[in-house]
């Protein structure tokens, strides 16, 4: 009994709920003139060879199979000018080990202007061009990681957003005040509990990009040239002996993404950034400097050749570690975003150990609804 009357009111908000399969999603429910929520589902799965160092016997190439990502993506309005998005993950899972699900991205968007806007909660930080890219629409298989320095779940923080486009788009604006790296229980790490500090500043030569999520790669439907600055900041957070330091971070970057003529579209990027006593990277350098490139030509909207390039140097109590990568790949677009295929090659020009030993290949198909 008690089950039937669940499922009677199961159909009675379904109905109520007016639901509609949209073109660009799973499903779209309207409450309403102002009111609705839409289903979204991004899928990458990865099958990759990689180059190991096999230790006392011969060196071989594993190979692996995994699910890079698994998102279901929710987003609406509640009222006029408040909208939301949510994301979950469960990302990374290979063979039968257990993985985790969790929140992505969880904020509430409110729009006063499209001058001034404002999100609050889990938030994709707004430092690089690259970071804030949504990992749908990436140019190339994934991102190079190792030149975002933001840590985190995956370069995300809880606070609030401030953005906006000034001067009919020339202007993109991005700045937030976030949760950071809290006070620990001696003191000795953020003695005044003082929050994080994060923002960029973006000039459009050609069309703005309107969305909370830049992209990677328009596939043609803009005409992208854009120059940004960014800087990530919180006052003592690093501890050197028994002195807090400051952490900052910051970054200049370019964007090009330009139809060349009827479906094909060239697209470059490229990014420096700069750390000082970081607590957010793996094993918290005082010093950081990563630079990368990467570009692509898509040919009559569907093949894509792609090629990119990163290098990092850290130093951590006097010692330099110093890490370079070249990948090139092709890019199979069977409906843009939507269904697509990547094959990529990587191969480290310099690491740790200097074996130069590190390469992999990878394919990955994605499906965004």
């Amino acid at each position: 009994m008690k089950l039937s009357k669940l499922l009677v009111a199961i159909a009675l908000v379904v109905g109520l709920a007016a639901p509609s399969f949209a073109a660009d999603g799973i499903a779209k429910f309207t409450f309403g003139d102002d009111q609705y929520l839409e289903l979204h589902y991004l899928l990458q799965v990865q099958g990759y060879s990689m180059y190991k160092d096999g230790g006392a016997q011969d060196d071989y190439w594993a190979k692996d199979f995994k699910i890079r990502r698994s998102r279901v993506i929710v987003k609406g309005q509640a009222a006029q000018g408040v909208e939301f998005f949510m994301e979950t993950d469960a990302p990374n899972q290979e063979g039968n080990a257990a993985t985790n699900l969790l929140t992505q991205d969880a904020y509430i968007d409110f729009t006063i202007a499209k001058e001034f806007k404002i999100a609050f909660g889990h938030i994709l930080l707004p430092f690089m061009h690259y970071d804030r890219q949504s990992a749908a629409t990436l140019l190339c298989a994934d991102y190079s990681t190792a030149v975002i320095p933001l840590g985190g779940n995956a370069w995300r923080d809880s606070g609030i957003e401030f953005r906006g486009l000034l001067a009919n788009g020339l202007i993109d604006y991005r700045i937030g005040v976030f949760d950071g790296q809290d006070r620990n229980t001696a003191g000795t790490i953020n003695k005044n509990d003082m929050p994080r500090y994060t923002g960029r500043i973006q000039f459009n030569l050609k069309d703005a990009e309107e969305g909370f999520f830049y992209s990677g790669n328009y596939l043609g439907k803009k005409s992208i040239i854009s120059f940004g600055a960014g800087l990530d900041y919180q006052q003592d957070v690093y501890l050197v002996g028994t002195k807090a330091k400051d952490y900052t971070a910051w970054t200049v970057d370019a964007y090009f993404d330009h139809p060349v003529a009827a479906n094909n579209v060239l697209t470059l990027q490229a990014g420096y950034v700069n750390v000082k006593n970081s607590p957010f990277m793996a094993g918290t350098p005082e010093k950081a400097t990563m630079y990368f490139a990467e570009g692509g030509f898509l040919i009559n909207g569907t093949w894509q050749p792609v090629a990119r390039y990163y290098y990092k140097e850290i130093e951590v109590s006097g010692g330099k570690d110093k890490i370079s990568e070249i990948a090139g790949g092709l890019n199979y677009y069977i409906k843009g975003h939507n269904a697509n295929i990547k094959v990529e090659y990587a191969q480290q020009l310099k690491d740790e150990s200097d074996n130069f030993k590190n390469k992999q290949v990878t394919v990955q198909c994605q499906i965004l609804i």
